[in-house]
């Protein structure tokens, strides 16, 4: 779509050199000669020279013309293209993030699963090992997240987006501080279901949060 408008706004650019250049070639044209009369408008001759030198000058106005906004095109186009491969770049980025981030939904949810599958009395040290190895891919998640997203960030300087991250980085860590709260305690897991219904829409509502923000570096809206 901008591409389409910088084409229109090239063209109408183009359009309006031309009929400027064109006033002030009359102007000057119809100041000449016995008649000293100006004029943005040159009247019809019937005089076949005069119609010949008007036109050799005019043609040789129009080349000038063609010549001075070929400079102003490309200019345009440069920065059409400078745009469009920065916003690809960074796109790219958001891509990567954004699949990162939807990950954390992954990993919380296959903690709580595996917790509601098990009788809530059921000491959590009976399954200490697999919470654990999952609890740990919260950790190594976070560090992705945050690093994919301090890349973007150094690309837009977007403060919106630091702010972001740097919320959800903070709630990650403290998710993570209570369920090895729990494991080292050996709560049941009981306990453990009832803090992940406490926390489960808090995480949910930050990871969209962080996910609209991300799509907006990726989707036009």
């Amino acid at each position: 779509m901008k591409s389409k408008k910088i084409a229109c706004l090239g063209f109408l650019a183009f359009i309006g050199i031309i009929l400027f250049s064109t006033a002030i070639f009359n102007w000057f044209w119809t100041g000449t000669g016995e008649s000293s009369s100006r004029s943005f408008y040159a009247p019809f001759t019937n005089d076949l020279n005069e119609f010949k030198e008007y036109a050799a000058l005019y043609i040789a106005l129009l080349s000038c013309c063609a010549t001075a906004f070929a400079g102003f095109a490309v200019f345009l186009v440069f920065n059409d293209w400078k745009d469009q491969h920065n916003k690809t770049v960074i796109a790219e980025e958001a891509k990567s993030l954004l699949i990162a981030i939807n990950d954390d939904i992954e990993v919380i949810t296959s903690i709580s699963g595996t917790l509601r599958n098990k009788k809530r009395s059921l000491l959590v040290h009976e399954i200490y090992d697999e919470i654990a190895t999952r609890t740990k891919k919260i950790n190594e998640n976070n560090y992705k997240i945050s690093s994919k997203a301090l890349v973007l960030y150094e690309l837009n300087d977007d403060e919106k987006l630091k702010e972001i991250r740097d919320k959800y980085d903070k709630n990650m860590i403290e998710l993570q501080r209570k369920i090895l709260l729990h494991l080292e305690s050996n709560s049941n897991v009981g306990c453990m279901i009832d803090m992940f219904d406490e926390i489960l829409p808090k995480f949910m509502h930050n990871n969209k949060v962080y996910k609209r923000k991300v799509r907006s570096y990726i989707l036009a809206e």
